[in-house]
């Protein structure tokens, strides 16, 4: 008969970032669940500390229950190779059976070295494979400067894009580092391409309004808060979680613009919270007098994460004001991946 374990899905942030969640509460919580284990993770704030390991454990047979197995989240995908190889380096075999990825390579010989073991090491099969290239589009991304990153899913792969909206083959321009492309607005394309098979990932099409280099957050003090501008999806920001619902992000566009909506992206990683459902959207001239253009929902964001696009009559503003009214989780938690301002 199957047995079941649970795992914290719903509480990733509190246990794993701002720590509003203590591990033995979990465990007590989980523990009233018709279940046989608790799924652990690596990146828990308190698991930090290697003298509270055996304190969990025991929490969790106290409740009747055993902690079958832990997940880790090592990132192999960053595009700086020293990262990538630190990441390969600090690995650990938790659990009766790991896989471990890292670039494509030539060898005669294979040495399996252990350098650290609970007890007595016991290995019954080891396997290498040769994988083939991911082949997904590839990640197109402008940063706050307006320059473009494209990152692929497998760094092994070829990119090639293209700037003027043409769908781009192998002869266009091939990817070999980040493109500059200037203040304005852009449409680029891209795919991976594995030169071995000769096939192709799905073509990648992002949209650019101008860029946000001159841009400026007003009012808030948190240097961090600029993350939600850099063009990267996988940063974060999260308002001061001792201010209450409503709660604004108020940006200076540097210049008069023609303002005709605005996107918004929620937290990516998926333990997130602070996931924006309703909304107000103001626009100003000077900063004190306010406009409000555009109020709602944004349908179905719990389900479905991403790129929210809201767009009304073009009118000029230099300010404009996100207004988050309500959340997902009926808190005051408010997150941000990017914002963005789509003028005309």
């Amino acid at each position: 008969m199957p047995k079941l374990a649970v795992f914290p899905k719903a509480y990733m942030h509190a246990l794993c970032k701002d720590g509003s969640m203590k591990l033995s509460e979990w465990i007590k919580l989980a523990s009233q669940l018709d279940v046989d284990g608790l799924e652990w993770y690596a990146g828990f704030l308190e698991m930090n500390d290697e003298k509270n390991w055996k304190t969990f454990r025991a929490m969790a047979a106290d409740h009747g229950k055993t902690i079958p197995m832990m997940c880790c989240s090592p990132d192999f995908t960053h595009p700086d190779k020293t990262f990538r190889e630190k990441e390969i380096e600090k690995e650990t075999t938790v659990g009766y059976k790991r896989i471990l990825r890292f670039p494509t390579v030539t060898a005669t010989k294979l040495r399996l070295r252990i350098t650290g073991s609970k007890c007595s090491p016991l290995i019954s099969n080891l396997e290498v494979y040769h994988a083939p290239q991911i082949l997904a589009p590839p990640l197109i991304l402008r940063e706050r400067s307006g320059t473009v990153v494209i990152r692929p899913a497998d760094l092994e792969s070829q990119v090639y894009y293209t700037l003027d909206g043409s769908k781009p083959t192998t002869l266009s321009k091939r990817y070999n580092g980040p493109v500059e492309t200037g203040n304005g607005r852009l449409t680029v394309k891209a795919v991976a391409y594995d030169p071995k098979t000769r096939k192709s990932s799905d073509l990648a099409e992002e949209q650019f309004n101008v860029s946000r280099k001159n841009w400026k957050i007003v009012g808030i003090v948190d240097e961090k808060v600029n993350s939600i501008l850099d063009g990267d999806v996988n940063t974060q920001w999260y308002q001061d979680k001792n201010l209450k619902m409503p709660v604004d992000i108020i940006i200076d566009l540097d210049t008069t613009a023609f303002v005709a909506g605005f996107r918004y992206l929620p937290d990516q990683h998926w333990w997130a919270s602070g996931i924006i459902t309703n909304y107000s959207f103001m626009i100003s001239q000077d900063g004190n007098i306010w406009k409000e253009v555009a109020k709602g929902e944004f349908p179905n964001i719990k389900n479905n994460p991403l790129w929210q696009s809201v767009t009304f009559r073009p009118e000029k503003a230099r300010y404009v004001k996100l207004r988050a009214l309500r959340n997902t989780q009926d808190n005051d938690a408010a997150g941000y991946a990017e914002i963005d301002v789509i003028t005309r």
